[in-house]
């Protein structure tokens, strides 16, 4: 799949999403109806898709149709303009990419209002508001970004040491947890941890 192609796929997806369906479910949904997608692929349109989700109020804005109004479309865009991408080259209309920006999606927005700002929904926002006053931002900034993979080594078998080698020999690099003596968090080659010699043969285990 095009990228474009990848981006009009996390639009159906995220409209699906937007009509009250489970993220999860939709994913699921989705890719069993694709059958053609590569798992490259169905990664990429994943982590559009949750990023748009964490991301959904101030992603809306940028796309110039706010929340609750928004549509997958827009949110799509915001994701790309936030992001520092040239729209055009994903919303492109050739193959099987979204077609062109209209005239209005390619008029400049507003700057986003810090309510905005912290993808969540206004009740959690005062909450964390009126419980971590001037850090309850940092909070939520928090919450939109993609939460670390972290390992837990199986001390009877390995040592946090060698459990590195051995992931670092299938390209997954760790770096210590400073939070337990035998966890590790993943710093690159997340993806491959469930496929890995360690992970096979029982070294380490996916924490939550």
């Amino acid at each position: 799949m095009t990228p474009g192609a990848r981006v009009a796929a996390a639009i159906e997806i995220l409209d699906a999403v937007l009509s009250g369906t489970s993220t999860e479910r939709v994913l699921t949904g989705w890719g069993r109806a694709h059958r053609f997608a590569g798992s490259k692929d169905r990664a990429a349109i994943r982590d559009h898709v949750f990023d748009a989700v964490r991301n959904l109020r101030s992603y809306a804005w940028a796309g110039g149709l706010p929340w609750p109004q928004t549509t997958g479309r827009a949110v799509m865009i915001g994701a790309l303009r936030q992001q520092g991408l040239e729209t055009e080259a994903f919303f492109s209309g050739a193959g099987h990419a979204p077609v062109p920006l209209t005239a209005d999606e390619s008029a400049a927005v507003a700057p986003i209002p810090a309510d905005e700002t912290w993808n969540l929904p206004d009740p959690v926002r005062r909450l964390l508001q009126s419980s971590l006053s001037a850090q309850g931002i940092d909070a939520a900034q928090e919450l939109s970004k993609r939460a670390p993979v972290t390992l837990r080594v199986n001390l009877v078998k390995s040592t946090r040491e060698a459990a590195q080698t051995t992931l670092s020999a299938d390209g997954i690099e760790t770096a210590p947890n400073r939070l337990s003596p035998s966890a590790l968090t993943v710093t690159q080659g997340a993806r491959k941890v469930q496929h890995s010699a360690a992970f096979l043969a029982g070294l380490v285990e996916l924490q939550d």
